[in-house]
């Protein structure tokens, strides 16, 4: 009896034993077949391409490594094998495409070598032969013939496309589409042919590409490429000594964005004007591309300001710090070709240096509320003992001796919301205040109902009040009809204290 077996590598031993005696041991060899001898692909026309088929054929019950198949030609690369096999399984058949393409009118000729582990034959080798015939040429245009992304931002993304057309009287095969030099920004986004599976156009048809710019972030001023489309066309086109490659120039002009500066923090006294300076932002382009428009937004305000940025598309614009508290302003510019920059936020803090300040708000915006500080002893809306809206009451000589001690009133706010502030300097280095309890009070002047198209007469009133610039207090209340007073607290002093006391009475404050 005879056993014989057979590895994954080429070759196989047959072991026989017959009876008793010793096993006879013997190899078995891959073999291989290619046929034909030779392919003619007869006369095929200029720049177009035919294909015959070989036929590798393994006679042995092992594998055949297929270690090369290779072309080599007197006609520039005219003869392709295409999908050439590794290994041929045992009595498996293989056929293996040769593809022709006919670019000259003399005959071409050319050898097929098939390289195997078959130790016998270990090199076959296939001769080709074929001839170009001059009837029919391909041609081709492109639309646009120059792409321009325009102004793309640094880091950001543009898309374009182009048109390739097929014009002349015989199939226009493109075998590759690139970009010249590699590394540009640029990328091609629709699938790109190969020389062996080449794009083909018939005469008449056209085919669209789409390509993107992808410009890094540090990119700044024109950037330029090209896209290079190989062909089959016979011709020089518009790229020397390369006759069938046709280029298209790439352009782009990178875009940094400008940045913007909005200036230093600030710190002010309540009730002043803040006025911002974004005079230092810039455009990173050299050159700039100036002029820069500005944007500043009031982002955050304290409650119950009511104050807005004026001007706030130029350079530097303002706004009324009308209460004590933190506002935040953005600042974002735009370049002259219409690039944003990122934002940026400059703080104000509105702290006062008074040793007493006083705030009220209120949420109506038609009603009348208002702020009174009346002196020990001293009676509500008396001109002399009361600091109130009327002329007379507003800037009070409580302590002649002691004039930076005296208080005053900043604002009357008679169209809803408020503001309105009493502050105490003190007097002095020190800032001296006499002894006294000084009562703060709200009073709803007017709902301004008959004039007011708001639901409700209620107006929630907030006072706030800070010593030394720290917030002592902040009450609250509703107030609903005319003439209510809320006599909310009284500061007591020197103790800096705070004595909430919240009653509520009916009193009227008229012209003198």
């Amino acid at each position: 009896m005879t056993v014989r077996r057979f590895g994954a590598q080429a070759a196989g031993l047959a072991l026989v034993l017959l009876g008793c005696e010793d096993p006879i041991v013997s190899t078995v060899n891959p073999v291989l077949q290619v046929s034909p001898e030779s392919l003619d692909f007869g006369v095929v026309e200029l720049t177009q391409q035919a294909e015959l088929p070989l036929t590798l054929k393994n006679l042995e019950q092992v594998p055949v490594d297929v270690s090369q198949i290779q072309v080599v030609d007197d006609c520039d690369g005219c003869f392709l094998v295409v999908d050439a096999p590794a290994e041929v399984l045992a009595f498996a058949t293989v056929p293996v495409q040769v593809r022709f393409r006919a670019v000259r009118l003399a005959v071409a000729t050319g050898t097929v070598t098939v390289a195997s582990n078959d130790p016998k034959a270990p090199v076959r080798k296939v001769f080709l032969k074929g001839r170009g015939s001059d009837l029919r040429r391909p041609d081709i245009e492109v639309a646009p013939p120059r792409i321009d992304f325009g102004f793309v931002p640094a880091g950001g993304v543009a898309v374009s496309s182009f048109v390739i057309r097929s014009t002349g009287t015989n199939t226009l095969l493109i075998d590759r589409i690139t970009i010249d030099p590699p590394g540009a920004p640029f990328r091609i986004t629709t699938s790109t042919p190969t020389p062996e599976r080449p794009g083909r156009l018939e005469p008449g048809a056209q085919a669209s590409v789409s390509l993107r710019a992808e410009l890094p972030a540090s990119a700044t001023g024109t950037v330029s490429a090209r896209i290079l489309i190989e062909t089959n066309v016979l011709e020089l086109k518009n790229v020397p000594e390369r006759p069938g490659v046709v280029q298209i120039p790439l352009d782009s002009l990178a875009n940094l964005p400008p940045i913007a500066d909005p200036g230093e923090a600030q710190t002010v006294e309540p009730w002043s004007r803040v006025t911002l300076d974004g005079s230092k932002s810039k455009d990173q382009d050299v050159p700039p591309d100036d002029p820069l428009r500005f944007r500043w937004t009031l982002r955050t305000r304290p409650g119950g300001s009511t104050t807005v940025l004026e001007r706030a598309n130029t350079t530097t614009p303002s706004f009324w710090a009308d209460l004590t508290g933190t506002y935040e302003v953005e600042l974002i510019v735009t370049d002259g070709l219409g690039l944003e920059s990122e934002p940026k936020t400059v703080v104000i803090e509105a702290l006062p240096t008074n040793a007493v300040r006083i705030e009220l708000t209120w949420d109506h915006p038609d009603s009348d509320l208002d702020l009174h500080l009346i002196n020990e002893g001293g009676t509500f809306c008396d001109c002399s003992t009361d600091v109130h809206y009327r002329d007379c009451g507003r800037t009070p000589n409580w302590f002649p001796s002691t004039p930076g001690a005296n208080p005053r009133l900043d604002v009357d706010d008679q169209t809803g919301f408020g503001p309105e502030n009493i502050n105490i300097d003190g007097d002095g280095v020190n800032r001296f205040i006499p002894t006294g309890r000084y009562t703060i009070g709200v009073h709803y002047y007017s709902s301004n109902s008959g004039i007011s198209s708001w639901p409700t007469t209620t107006s929630n009133a907030t006072l706030r009040i800070y010593v030394f610039g720290l917030l002592a207090a902040e009450l609250t209340r509703p107030m609903t009809t005319d003439g209510e007073l809320w006599n909310a607290a009284q500061l007591v002093w020197p103790d800096q204290q705070i004595q909430v006391d919240g009653t509520v009475g009916t009193q009227i404050c008229g012209a003198l």
